[in-house]
């Protein structure tokens, strides 16, 4: 098997389709944890309001199933592949996904990669990109457990998504959940 890498973006079209955003994206981390370590893809998953970013990892034949499966998606648009190749070994040992939101640290890191007011991938290489994920992915779960809640609309509820970096069906030893509100 030949390790292929893929760096992505798309549009969140969540609210947009007047679906509720929380119960959508919890679906879909849902998704990610169930199917992708079973399959032998790792990688990260970042989502705000605005977009979906990703890197995902492993077999080519598996990543274009995934890569279709994402761009048949109703709840996303306009995906558009930074990067797409062979690579020698994963940069990303498990999957993960986190919520792409604000806080001192993260900012922080939007802003070591040039981006100024937050999340911004159609301004971004697919390098800086994947380093921004990697940096997120590598964050101690502490210091982002709790990013400002995103702007609520009207009618919708407040809910905490937890979200769990894992390998097939076990955490990792020594990280606690991901708690990631959205409205």
């Amino acid at each position: 098997m030949y390790l292929h890498r893929l760096v992505y973006y798309s549009e969140n079209k969540i609210r947009e389709l007047g679906l509720p955003l929380a119960k959508e994206l919890k679906a879909i981390v849902a998704s990610g944890l169930k199917n992708n370590p079973a399959a032998g893809v790792t990688g990260v998953l970042g989502f705000n309001e605005q977009y979906f970013v990703g890197v995902i990892e492993g077999d080519r034949r598996r990543l274009s199933s995934l890569l279709v499966r994402i761009a048949r998606d109703k709840r996303t648009a306009n995906l558009t592949i930074l990067a797409a190749g062979t690579i020698d070994e994963r940069k990303f040992d498990e999957w993960t996904s986190f919520y792409a939101g604000h806080s001192e640290i993260i900012d922080r890191l939007y802003l070591r990669y040039g981006l100024t007011q937050g999340l911004d991938p159609g301004r971004m290489s697919a390098d800086s990109l994947s380093g921004l994920l990697a940096d997120f992915a590598k964050l101690d779960n502490g210091q982002q457990a709790r990013p400002p809640a995103p702007a609520a609309s009207a009618g919708e509820p407040s809910e905490v998504i937890k979200v769990t970096p894992v390998f097939g069906n076990q955490s990792l030893d020594g990280r606690k959940p991901l708690e990631t509100i959205a409205r």
